[in-house]
């Protein structure tokens, strides 16, 4: 059952009537502001432990919206959802096979995420009419600060345009969004990794791959024979 929790949107007088992105460097600060756009259901660019992210509260129907507008993404396509710890993962998805389980328990906090059975406070529009969504916890502070501070799931979804590159920097982040209603961008350097989390889902007791990231499956075999052992 998903927890009570309470989300914003943004005064009628706080919309802007032109596109401007503030860029602040990451620390207690600007974490705070970042909190704040998203309970009122902002939209913020931040650094992660893969490439930069677009997030905004992942049970606001009215942020997600605006997270497919910011990239240009096609609707019926799924956002991923960052979370900020495993027990956390029961608020939002109906059912976590013990598989799952197993795969968070080592792979969490890290690039790999789970597609699992939502619950009903993650909207729809979220991930494209599907009753499912893609979860993990990001191996990097500010994202799980962030879940932390506005008691909520985020969106983890790449920072680019759909189609183009994945900003690995401010700069590029910037390029992009330069004339999109994006309401923040924190500094946090270039990212360490360009590639993207490793997504897999489960069916008849087995991990299957949808995307090669990361994590290889190989690894992932590896450690489900080492427990089955």
């Amino acid at each position: 059952m998903c927890p009570k929790r309470l989300c914003y949107t943004r005064p009628k007088s706080a919309h802007r009537c032109q596109a401007i992105t503030t860029v602040l460097p990451a620390n207690k600060d600007s974490l705070e502001h970042a909190a704040n756009i998203l309970l009122e259901g902002g939209v913020v660019c931040i650094p992660t432990d893969t490439v930069y992210g677009i997030a905004g509260i992942a049970t606001n129907s009215i942020a997600v919206s605006k997270v497919f507008e910011v990239k240009q993404r096609d609707p019926t396509t799924p956002l991923p959802i960052f979370i900020q710890d495993i027990s956390s993962l029961d608020n939002f998805s109906e059912f976590v096979p013990p598989l799952a389980k197993i795969l968070a328990s080592n792979f969490w906090p890290g690039p790999l995420t789970m597609v699992l059975e939502k619950a009903d406070c993650i909207p729809d529009v979220a991930t494209g009419g599907l009753k499912t969504a893609g979860f993990r916890i990001p191996n990097h502070e500010i994202a799980v600060k962030l879940c932390e501070k506005t008691g909520n799931p985020i969106t983890g979804t790449s920072a680019n345009i759909s189609g183009q590159k994945a900003a690995t920097t401010v700069d590029e982040a910037l390029r992009q969004f330069k004339d999109s209603s994006l309401d923040l961008i924190i500094d946090g350097g270039e990212s360490t990794s360009s590639d993207p989390s490793t997504i897999v889902h489960f069916e008849n007791n087995e991990v299957k791959l949808i995307r090669q990231g990361v994590i290889s499956m190989s690894d992932i075999q590896k450690l489900l024979d080492q427990k089955r052992d």
